[in-house]
């Protein structure tokens, strides 16, 4: 009976270690490790997106309720690596340093709105403009020319963290700043969940 016991005890040890190795995170298939300079320290939980991004669109519900699921905020970070991404990027830090935290996703979901409206590059910039004004805490103009070193800091910064990460493709999701999830593994909300747990346990 003892010999029998301890064979059933081995059996289910082996059962769930093999469970456990399956639900984890693959390097090099659920998730990448990158290695920068050490100068960056991002938030636990980093969307790295762009505003003109059909997909990062599309996406801005799920990331929600990811962030429920994950019972952690996540941070944005506007890509820039050339000038249209800086120019989208100049507006999300207008908006992110002027708009009251509690608006801030109602105003990014209009910004990509204003982006992704298909009009000329002037006419999807006045209406940036005019969302900003709209949201903005203050006197708009006052607040953005008081703000223009903090806006300029902050796109500097975007782009050094787009070179560092090496960013190719929006959205990217950045963990503890060093593990990029790779979605195309990943076949539900729950499994991006469950990878994104397991790397902020790591």
């Amino acid at each position: 009976m003892k010999t029998n016991s301890l064979i059933t005890m081995v059996f289910w040890m082996l059962l769930a270690a093999q469970v456990n190795a399956a639900t984890k995170p693959i390097e090099g298939i659920h998730y990448e490790t990158v290695d920068t300079t050490g100068d960056i320290k991002l938030a636990p939980v980093t969307e790295i997106f762009a505003l003109g991004c059909h997909a990062c669109h599309s996406l801005e519900q799920i990331f929600s309720r990811l962030a429920k699921r994950i019972e952690q905020p996540i941070d944005k970070v506007h890509v820039v690596y050339n000038r249209p991404t800086e120019m989208q990027a100049s507006l999300y830090y207008t908006g992110r340093l002027m708009v009251a935290p509690d608006k801030l996703d109602a105003f990014t979901a209009d910004l990509f709105d204003a982006m992704q409206s298909g009009g000329s590059a002037e006419v999807r910039l006045n209406e940036a403009m005019k969302i900003i004004k709209r949201y903005s805490k203050g006197d708009d103009a006052k607040t953005a020319k008081r703000n223009i070193k903090a806006i300029k800091a902050e796109v500097d910064r975007a782009k050094h963290i787009s070179t560092a990460y090496e960013v190719n493709a929006v959205p990217s999701l950045v963990i503890n700043s060093k593990y990029v999830v790779l979605f195309q593994a990943h076949k539900s909300e729950e499994d991006i969940a469950s990878t994104v747990i397991a790397l902020l346990d790591k």
